[in-house]
Order: structure tokens, then C-alpha cells, then sequence
């Protein structure tokens, strides 16, 4: 880039930067280019820890897939340290913001690790929300919770309600497979029949 060009990107970040400390962005703040675009410029400049630092005021201000960007910063390492602790922590923040990828990981997590009812409760809990808003994976592992008992009373009508919506959805088999710890796939004829081996 020629030095005007680039006088000219730093003079557009730090505008836009100010607009939306300030608030005038508004609802394009949350829109994910407009932060992407932000952070593009400033890395492009050699401002990596000003694009770091923007990530985390947009999580601060309750921006839900900044801190779910930044969980996925430190859990990852590749762009900053590795921080396993600051990783988990904006997980959970995003999570509590109503980040749906941040609950499906944790959700995730308490379904293969979980030890006692209270952790199938919690994961049946958080599947469940996820199922609510529509996420077709979360439907389809919900469907299995309900078949099984796990974390909520067996009910086989919900069950079959929820398979029956999962598909209508288009879950992808593959990726419920993965939630469920299972690394062979079957035929939509085998799942639809073999609930037995789930959960």
C-alpha cells in the first residue's frame, strides 16, 4: 500500500472506531463484517493488539459473537497466546450473552463429560433453548435425550416430535454424530431405527 493509502485506511479505522465507542454505528456494530472489517484494517496496518483490544469492547458492550470470537482467540493460540483460562471464560460470557455456537459448545462438553443427573439436567437444559430457537443439530440431539431419558423424563412422543423436526430442518447427521460421540455414521434408515445406541 502507498503511504497515502494507508493514511487514509488508519484515518477510516479510527473513525469508525470512535463511531461505534460512541455508539453511532448502532445496529451495524453487530452485524459481524462491520467489526471484521474493522479488525481487518488495523491488522493490515500492524495494529493486531488495537484489533484484540476493539474485540474486547465490542464483548464488553455485550456483543455476544466478540466474545465468542475471542474465546475462540485464546482456546485456539494461533493469532494470540494460548489461554486456556481467558478461553473458557469468554465462552461462558458468550453463552450468557445468547451466543448459540458458545451453548452448543458447552452444551457439548457437559453431555461427554458430565458425571451425574445434575450434568445431564444441565446439558438436557441447554439443548433444549438451543432446540427452541430453531438450530436443527440441537433438535436432533434433543430428540435422542427425550428417547433416552438423559438429563429428563423418557417421553417417546417428544421424541419423535423433535426427530421429525430436526429432519424437516435438515439436521446434518454427521455433525449430530460428532455431538453425540459416535464416529461412524449410519443411514438415515439406521438412526431413524437405532436410537437404542444413542446417548
Amino acid at each position: 500500500m502507498k503511504k497515502a493509502q494507508i493514511q487514509a485506511t488508519a484515518s477510516k479505522v479510527e473513525a469508525r472506531t470512535q463511531q461505534s465507542k460512541n455508539g453511532v454505528v448502532g445496529s451495524e456494530v453487530e452485524n459481524v463484517n462491520m467489526p471484521m472489517q474493522i479488525i481487518e484494517e488495523k491488522v493490515m496496518l500492524g495494529k493486531t493488539k488495537d484489533a484484540i483490544r476493539f474485540i474486547q469492547e465490542l464483548s464488553d458492550n455485550g456483543n455476544s459473537d466478540a466474545a465468542y470470537y475471542l474465546a475462540k482467540l485464546f482456546l485456539e493460540g494461533d493469532v494470540i497466546k494460548k489461554n486456556a483460562h481467558k478461553g473458557v471464560e469468554y465462552l461462558l460470557k458468550a453463552a450468557d450473552l445468547g451466543n448459540t455456537k458458545a451453548k452448543m459448545e458447552i452444551a457439548v462438553s457437559i453431555l461427554r463429560n458430565g458425571n451425574d443427573e445434575r450434568d445431564a439436567e444441565k446439558a438436557f437444559e441447554m439443548f433444549h433453548d438451543i432446540a427452541m430457537k430453531g438450530n436443527a443439530e440441537a433438535e436432533m440431539v434433543l430428540s435422542c435425550l427425550y428417547f433416552k431419558g438423559y438429563g429428563c423424563e423418557v417421553n417417546k412422543t417428544l421424541a419423535d416430535m423433535w426427530h421429525l423436526k430436526a429432519r424437516i430442518d435438515d439436521f446434518n447427521e454427521n455433525k449430530v454424530f460428532e455431538i453425540l460421540g459416535m464416529r461412524d455414521s449410519m443411514n438415515d434408515n439406521d438412526f431413524d431405527n437405532d436410537f437404542e445406541n444413542i446417548v
